[in-house]
């Protein structure tokens, strides 16, 4: 039985018949083909962080949209100057989503991948990590 990366170094006949031998196992079936598929061909990641940040942002940037439709009403409505309009629309997307949110996702992933470096571990795939 000769298993991937066997190197046959001395081969003896027994009662002059010749020999055999039995590949089980070749390509990705073996466990280092596995392993190298596994690098080659990631499955896709599906984390719920990363799914409930993307929602949260996704709500809170519908009801910062609902918000100023309707102060812009009662603006045009009121003859507000555009300037000041424009103002206020930025005042609501600033509030609703929290511009400091991409950087902290960075920063968790940072420190992550620093703690698992100081134990000799190499990430190639940093959103796949998953913050305690």
């Amino acid at each position: 039985m000769l298993f991937a990366g066997t190197k046959i170094i001395r081969v003896k006949e027994v009662d002059n018949q010749p020999v055999l031998a039995i590949c089980d196992k070749t390509g990705f079936d073996t466990v280092k083909g596995n392993l190298i598929r596994s690098i080659l061909f990631p499955k896709p990641n599906k984390f719920k962080f990363y799914r409930d940040s993307l929602r949260f942002i996704s709500v809170m940037g519908a009801l910062a949209t609902i918000g100023f439709l309707y102060c812009l009403y009662h603006y045009i409505k009121n003859s507000v100057p555009a300037w000041k309009v424009l103002l206020r629309a930025a005042d609501l997307v600033t509030i609703a989503v929290p511009p400091a949110l991409p950087v902290a996702m960075t920063i968790g992933t940072t420190v992550a991948i620093r703690r698992l470096k100081k134990s000799l571990i190499y990430c190639i795939s940093p959103p796949k990590l998953v913050f305690n």
